[in-house]
């Protein structure tokens, strides 16, 4: 019984990937099913399984990242859309990352540190190994994406690297520090440049071209407009909302509930208790 449901699961994956035109993966796997058998059997197939399971997954990378190096390169700046070349080769990326991350493949990869590192570094994301998020972790423009050692994600979270706003597309480079920690449902937008062991509380959302210093803290659902700058071990309390173009001082601290008015700028170790 355990044989056939061995066999069901390599052809299954086969399938898949002939469906989603992975023909790499999808050759190794019916290639070396049927060696299998010819050589030994099923206790030969049962024993080299996970080598069989390693290789179809090995495999996949491999083809995500000869498709990714095929296709134009991406940089940093700001672009006519749809119409000029990084637009395009924008696009290109996009839809290898959807293949990617496909509904059915995505949580597998993403949910074991393996995988999910050899997965984003095919893709182009500089990545360490020792990066812990949620199996629903989104990750777009991985070329743009950087994230350090020891990082940790929670559930239904994303870290993005481009917007689209007036006939523009955006590209920029968001980083993660090494050591910050990311609470669930967590938005990063283009450019957000988290300091090392920085801290999110779920569900806080952040704009284009932040930057948050070292060892602050950053509350539960606060908005970050864009273009913000925050300091080191500076404070920010919950449900905050930081309107854009602002500046935040070192240890300064904002307290829960307070807004902060377009380009406010707060001083070094400045206590906001209200909204001004």
């Amino acid at each position: 019984m355990a044989s056939i449901l061995l066999l069901i699961v390599f052809d299954l994956l086969g399938w898949i990937c002939m469906t989603f035109e992975l023909a790499l993966p999808a050759v190794f796997i019916h290639c070396a099913t049927s060696a299998l058998f010819t050589l030994g059997g099923w206790v030969a197939v049962a024993l080299a399984s996970p080598f069989l399971l390693a290789g179809a997954l090995f495999s996949f990378c491999l083809a995500v990242f000869i498709l990714r190096l095929l296709a134009p390169k991406l940089r940093e700046g700001e672009f006519p859309f749809p119409n000029h070349a990084i637009s395009r080769a924008w696009a290109i990326h996009l839809q290898i990352a959807r293949l990617a991350q496909m509904s059915g493949v995505r949580p597998f990869f993403m949910g074991m540190n393996t995988t999910r590192f050899f997965l984003l570094r095919a893709l182009g994301a500089k990545t360490a190994f020792r990066v812990n998020t949620s199996s629903d972790l989104y990750v777009y423009d991985a070329a743009m994406i950087e994230i350090g050692e020891g990082v940790m994600v929670g559930g239904n979270s994303g870290i993005v690297g481009h917007y689209i706003e007036g006939g523009k597309l955006t590209l920029r480079r968001t980083v993660v520090g090494a050591g910050s920690q990311l609470g669930t449902g967590i938005l990063l937008g283009p450019g957000t440049q988290l300091g090392e062991r920085v801290s999110v509380a779920s569900f806080s959302r952040f704009g284009a071209a932040i930057t948050v210093g070292e060892r602050s803290h950053i509350g539960h659902s606060v908005v970050i407009e864009p273009a913000c700058t925050i300091g080191k071990r500076t404070i920010i309390g919950n449900q905050v909302t930081i309107q854009s173009h602002c500046t935040i001082g070192d240890r300064a601290v904002i307290e829960s509930g307070v807004t902060l008015p377009k380009g406010t700028h707060v001083a070094p170790g400045e206590r906001v208790t209200k909204s001004p």
